[in-house]
């Protein structure tokens, strides 16, 4: 604001708070109200934010210790070219896979990084298990407030659903259909429902046999784990250890299963249930890093008292 004759007001008059936190404590949240003195003709924005150049200030005035919380405990910009990174990887292998060409420098192949080019799919999936947990895991040993269910669900659908369903029905409509790649309207109806609901690795015909994307099977294991990822999640706040454990011993159990039971696999290597032990480890990645950023303070003793 320009005309400085207004003011703006805050509600609480307390400078400090105390949180204790414990066992049965699995939540917490704090507000407070801002108002003007004086009504205005525009709106106003009021912008409220951590000044790390101020802590000095506010311990000088109050005698306190206070210090702030790294900006690395929020953000991890280096994770960023890692995605790009694996994702670029795992592109280079299914581009080797159509065409065979493999890239050497002098006559030193590099046959052997394309042939194990799908390994980088888990890195994507425990990348995501790590970032996934991570506002969970600042909300554990932090203090901070539980990521709200809704809004997660809202932002997993914004960023995957409206891309992912313009390249479907891109292939759908430019490849599928005028090179009449389904053998009746019926296969091409349960291809399409499949891929938009994202089951489509439950059916051989819509997973392995589609013809409008069968690398779309890491989307659907992705959204398939969004569905369950709050509950999980809430979960391994009030059970660290006992809960991922449960997911590795549930992935470990199918595999077993699988092997015992099954002489194809090709159905079931890609399941949610062959990822769950990666997804935990990436969660427990989140709870680690978390501790080791604000330098274990306190964190201790509270995981000791819910595990």
């Amino acid at each position: 604001m320009e005309n400085f004759d207004n003011n703006v007001f805050v509600d609480n008059t307390i400078k400090v708070n105390s949180i204790f936190l414990k066992g049965s404590n699995d939540s917490e949240q704090r507000s407070f109200k801002v108002a003007i003195a004086k009504q205005e003709s525009e709106d106003v924005t009021i912008h409220i934010a951590a000044d790390p150049s101020l802590v000095s200030t506010y311990n000088e005035g109050y005698y306190d210790q206070t210090i702030a919380l790294p900006t690395n405990c929020y953000k991890i910009p280096e994770l960023n070219g890692l995605r790009v990174l694996l994702v670029f990887i795992v592109s280079w292998y299914h581009f080797w896979q159509q065409s065979w060409l493999t890239p050497s420098i002098g006559s030193y192949s590099l046959d052997y990084l394309l042939r194990a080019g799908y390994m980088p799919v888990d890195g994507t999936i425990l990348l995501s298990g790590f970032l996934l947990f991570l506002p969970y895991a600042r909300a554990m040993l932090l203090g901070e407030a539980v990521p709200n269910t809704k809004q997660f669900y809202q932002r997993r659908i914004m960023r995957i659903v409206p891309s992912y369903y313009f390249v479907t029905l891109a292939l759908l409509f430019a490849v599928a259909l005028p090179w009449h790649l389904y053998y009746n309207s019926s296969d091409m109806v349960r291809d399409v429902v499949m891929h938009l609901t994202f089951t489509q690795t439950f059916n051989p015909a819509t997973y392995i046999a589609t013809p409008i994307g069968v690398a779309s099977w890491t989307i659907a294991i992705e959204m398939q784990a969004y569905l369950i990822f709050p509950l999980l999640a809430r979960w391994a706040m009030k059970n660290p250890l006992g809960t991922l454990m449960t997911m590795a011993a549930g992935t470990f159990a199918f595999r077993g299963w699988c092997v015992w039971r099954l002489d194809e696999y090709n159905m079931v290597v890609n399941q949610l249930a062959n990822f769950l032990d990666i997804y935990a480890l990436g969660m427990g990645a989140a709870l680690l890093y978390v501790w080791l950023v604000v330098g274990g303070y306190f964190v201790t003793k509270y995981l000791v008292g819910i595990l």
